[in-house]
């Protein structure tokens, strides 16, 4: 009796091994690297996502990672054993992902936020399981949704410059016909003084038709 009690528990601590392993990503011997080649006090620095943005822990984790195997990919991975356990988990997110790291750096919209390796590996935990085929970088065009008052404030805007452009209009055709009166009142003084200079004859004497 005691036998099959123990076999199930193991069978059960089985494959929970394996449930947690598979969906969460996270294997035994990766968290132990962070924990064990990291300080206590290490602090990863990722980039917060608004609650609008599709998996954006996961967003968080790619960039972060991504942001540390580039910055120090180069260096000798025999005295920063660490980097192993980055590209792993990377490499557990997709195993190419050189290119995914080109094209997911974010660099718009965003916080930024410093949490522990524990904090930082239950994240990974949580997220890897995500595709990241379907992982987008917000930006300020793709975020913005229109609001009633947005849009209401767009309306009110343009009837204001319509209404100014009236004006304006109105203002030019009021100077525009004030500027063909006052041409007609001085070519009519100036033909009304041609006519009397030539009335008035040479001497100022008026000429008289006999």
């Amino acid at each position: 009796m005691c036998g099959k009690v123990w076999t199930l528990i193991t069978a059960f601590s089985f494959i929970t091994y394996i449930h947690d392993v598979q969906s969460g990503c996270m294997q035994n011997d990766i968290k132990s690297h962070l924990d064990d080649l990291l300080l206590e006090e290490h602090m990863f620095e990722v980039k917060e996502f608004s609650p609008e943005t599709k998996e954006r822990e996961l967003l968080s984790i790619v960039n972060s990672l991504c942001s540390i195997w580039s910055n120090n990919k180069l260096k000798n991975k025999n005295i920063l054993r660490v980097l192993e356990t980055f590209r792993i988990m990377l490499h557990n997110l997709d195993h190419n992902f050189e290119t995914l790291c080109t094209n997911l750096t974010c660099t718009e919209e965003y916080t930024v936020r410093r949490i522990n390796t524990s904090t930082f590996g239950e994240m990974y935990k949580k997220s890897c399981g995500g595709s990241v085929s379907d992982l987008k970088c917000p930006s300020k065009s793709t975020t913005i949704n229109p609001t009633t008052e947005y849009i209401q404030a767009l309306k009110d805007d343009n009837r204001h410059l319509w209404a100014a452009t009236k004006a304006s209009l109105g203002l030019l055709v009021v100077s525009f016909l004030l500027n063909v009166v006052l041409l007609l009142m001085v070519v009519h003084v100036y033909r009304k003084k041609n006519n009397f200079l030539r009335s008035e004859g040479p001497g100022g004497v008026q000429n008289e038709v006999i």
